[in-house]
């Protein structure tokens, strides 16, 4: 055991915890790199399929940058664009749910103004998929 004076919260890790998140409390930290299958994209075009892919890399680059205290909004945005790449792989999306998702993700950018932007691109480019 360790001395409670030199570790107030009590919390002891032991191990590795390299590439996992790790849940304290109501804080998320993460560790390890976002990343995103975007997949073959069947049903885009190959300008669409590459616009795509462009625009979730900037999204991802922006998401390692944001501070860590927006842990949770960072995975909001993830999640969002995971459930549009989803929709988006399968042989038919259907329109519908690709602007739902797409309203989803702008939804979740909202409280990470920096990655806005570039998650209105990537739902706009959505609709782009039949």
């Amino acid at each position: 055991m360790s001395d409670q004076n030199s570790n107030p919260s009590g919390i002891h890790i032991a191990g590795s915890v390299s590439g996992q998140n790790v849940l304290i409390g109501s804080t998320q930290t993460i560790h390890g790199d976002l990343s995103i299958n975007v997949g073959a994209l069947p049903a885009a075009s190959e300008d669409v399929r590459k616009r795509l892919k462009a625009e979730i890399a900037d999204l991802l680059a922006m998401l390692e940058k944001a501070p860590k205290e927006h842990t949770e909004q960072i995975i909001e945005v993830k999640v969002a664009v995971e459930d549009a790449v989803e929709e988006a792989n399968k042989p038919k999306p259907d329109a519908k749910r690709l602007q739902i998702r797409g309203d989803n993700l702008k939804k979740a950018a909202v409280n990470l103004l920096a990655v806005a932007p570039i998650a209105v691109k990537i739902a706009e480019t959505l609709l782009l998929i039949r």
